[in-house]
């Protein structure tokens, strides 16, 4: 099974971003710049499931994806792609 999901791009340089999990009630979820010279953190009350849900692109909407997106298209095998290993950002 195939999937498409739209990108979220950094606010502050536009590069990709990547998804934390954390074990906190109220922050579920950092979004980390890849950008190793950027220091953008966002904070998500909603947990990653939440973002593949919502990220994942519907065959029947437009060719753009989101109404303001400027975002790269990506495709990915499988359900659950979980990065296991390599260097992440520290917080």
């Amino acid at each position: 099974m195939k999937f498409e999901y739209d990108r979220i791009t950094c606010p502050t340089c536009g590069a990709f971003m990547i998804f934390q999990s954390q074990k906190n009630p109220v922050i579920k979820t950092l979004l980390i710049c890849f950008n190793t010279d950027c220091d953008t953190v966002l904070e998500s009350e909603h947990d990653v499931y939440w973002w593949q849900k919502q990220l994942r692109r519907d065959d029947d909407k437009s060719e753009s994806g989101r109404p303001d997106s400027g975002v790269e298209t990506v495709e990915q095998e499988g359900v659950d792609a979980v990065r296991t290993s390599g260097d992440m950002p520290s917080v």
